[in-house]
């Protein structure tokens, strides 16, 4: 072949081979991206997990108060302990209980409200139930009402007044009472203790 003949040959082949087919340049290169970093706490689209943490428990609650003294409903609920005298029977033992409802203070101090007890003397050998209001200022009060003493196969009734002194959850007291349709022992006197505690109903706070 002549020599002309084969350089227009070897010019043709190189124009018809791609640029990128070509035996002294390299492949092409596909581009790949790097990793991307895992995604902080603060940055995550999913909420936060936090430890569950155990319900606190609710703090107690407390009556409001009008200067020294607490405001509202209470039901002081207790024993009775303490010893009764009669006209003829021997000195008796008194044990019982007792609750009130009160309502403290109206004006600053004073408190006013009702009770019921229920007591055996055994110098009587009898047990007696007295209900009626009750009125104090501070830590004096008074109270009286109604006394019913169960008989045999009848039911006395009488009244009764008593006055104590109050010391938050103890108090004394001194009473006397009569019960008219008792032919013997129609009186009685007694000297006791009180350990009530107040259960508050209502705060007016």
């Amino acid at each position: 072949m002549r020599p002309r003949a084969l350089a227009k040959l070897i010019a043709v082949l190189a124009l018809a081979l791609p640029a990128g087919a070509r035996a002294d340049e390299p492949p092409p290169q596909v581009p790949i991206d790097p990793p991307k970093p895992a995604p902080s706490v603060e940055g995550s689209s999913e909420p936060a997990t936090h430890p569950t943490e155990p319900p606190s428990e609710p703090p107690m609650r407390r009556p409001p108060r009008k200067g020294h003294f607490p405001m509202g409903w209470f039901a002081p609920v207790g024993m009775n302990i303490g010893g009764a005298s009669h006209p003829t029977s021997s000195t008796g033992v008194l044990i019982g209980a007792e609750a009130s409802v009160v309502y403290f203070p109206l004006p600053e101090g004073t408190w006013a409200g009702g009770y019921v007890d229920a007591l055996y003397d055994s110098g009587s050998k009898k047990a007696r139930m007295s209900i009626g209001p009750e009125f104090g200022m501070a830590f004096v009060g008074i109270d009286g009402g109604l006394v019913i003493q169960p008989g045999a196969g009848k039911m006395d009734l009488g009244y009764q007044a008593r006055v104590l002194l109050t010391f938050g959850l103890f108090a004394v007291y001194g009473r006397w009472g009569k019960l008219p349709g008792l032919e013997v022992d129609s009186t009685f006197r007694e000297i006791g203790v009180l350990l009530k505690f107040p259960i508050l109903l209502r705060d007016d706070g």
